[in-house]
């Protein structure tokens, strides 16, 4: 089994269903800081966890 190591990037993430949530990462890091407890944030929210600009420059 072949193990593509680069991630394709995406600039945001969008889920869930309820009350509006906006997760913002830490300076130098992408949304993905947020990635472990978005599944618990999307049981009551609709989480929005963008990358701020200038953040995620390749």
């Amino acid at each position: 089994m072949a193990v593509d190591m680069y991630m394709t990037f995406t600039a945001s993430h969008r889920g869930g269903s309820g009350s509006p949530l906006v997760c913002l990462h830490g300076f130098t890091a992408t949304w993905r800081t947020c990635e472990l407890v978005l599944p618990a944030l999307e049981l009551h929210h609709e989480v929005l966890a963008p990358t701020l600009l200038g953040h995620a420059d390749r």
